[in-house]
């Protein structure tokens, strides 16, 4: 039973990070689609000519496609394109459309490669330049290298989404599911105070870990043993993982046997007295049989059957009163 709770986490976190690989690889589509569309790339070339401008076609362009984001994704909280210090700046938020002044120098600083076409995600967080707080972030950027950026397209996704993926799974009365990831860890279930662990600690370990799922175990503020299970999403290197205390876990176990050494006894005990009433049943007519058979035997012929059964020993009965 130990072995299939320790299966049921794995199943759990297996599912979620399916539906995470699935909804963020979409925005990853989107993010990296971008400059295959002429559109597009029209609308940053026309920008790096200091002598050009863009057309009412091209602000229509943009709003459209924007807009077609929100109507694909309903989790997508918000969408900035900025590029060439602010030439184009469009971020739409809750069906607004504005222009914002940034510095890619927010953005470009958090990269993890050189490669500007790398996406970089950011765990949840609040988005203070745009005013967008508690959303989680995926965004690419353009330009020469790291260093020498020009532009940014970015998609903010609403943590709700998060909230109600990861607090879905009913682990235990403690247990919970937590997104963990180098600059943040995702998590919203509220729980007791002594089961509560070192956010830190946990971040370190889960992305120190060289294999890509597995489980250890670490200790909460107050000393309580709690298990780690996690997995890894592919598409970013966050980890998925589901934090119980082990003796929430395993007091769970046990319950689930002493109800399964219930019910085996009460299935016995009813065995027992049904075969024990079917016995009774089944033999009846033979031991009645025998009681008069044993009274002619002492010269008592006066036997008299109301009712005389169809079976074997019915027959035998009447044979006896002929």
């Amino acid at each position: 039973m130990k072995e299939n709770a320790y299966t049921n986490l794995n199943d759990t976190i297996a599912q979620t990070k399916s539906i995470l690989s699935d909804k963020l690889t979409a925005f990853i589509v989107e993010l990296i689609g971008l400059e295959n569309k002429s559109e597009w790339i029209s609308i940053m070339n026309r920008t790096d000519d200091p002598y050009a401008s863009l057309e009412p076609e091209d602000y229509i362009f943009m709003n459209k496609a924007l807009d077609s984001y929100f109507e694909r994704y309903s989790m997508l909280d918000s969408v900035l394109f900025y590029y060439n210090e602010g030439r184009v700046s469009m971020y739409k938020h809750n069906s607004l459309t504005s222009s914002v002044d940034i510095s890619l120098n927010d953005y470009n600083s958090k990269l993890d490669s050189e490669r500007l076409s790398v996406i970089k995600w950011l765990n949840i967080h609040d988005e203070d330049v745009l005013n967008t707080p508690q959303v989680v972030s995926a965004y690419r950027m353009f330009g020469k290298d790291k260093s020498q950026t020009k532009g940014i397209f970015m998609m903010n996704l609403k943590s709700r989404f998060f909230s109600d993926l990861l607090n879905n799974a009913k682990i235990s009365t403690n247990g919970y599911l937590c997104v963990v990831s180098d600059d943040e860890v995702m998590s919203f279930k509220n729980i007791e105070k002594r089961y509560q662990i070192d956010e830190t600690v946990l971040q370190n370990k889960l992305m120190a870990m060289e294999k890509p799922s597995g489980q250890f175990n670490i200790k909460s503020k107050n000393g309580e043993k709690m298990l780690i299970v996690y997995d890894t999403l592919s598409l970013n290197k966050w980890k998925v993982a589901a934090i119980v205390p082990e003796v929430e876990l395993f007091n769970k176990v046990n319950s689930i046997g002493w109800v399964i050494v219930t019910v085996m006894l009460l299935v016995i005990i009813f065995a027992t007295f049904l075969s024990n009433m079917i016995a009774h049943i089944i033999t009846k007519p033979l031991t009645n049989l025998t009681h008069k058979v044993n009274r002619i035997e002492e010269g008592n012929l006066a036997i008299f059957y109301t009712k005389v059964p169809s079976n074997e020993i019915g027959v035998l009965s009447r044979g006896i009163q002929e």
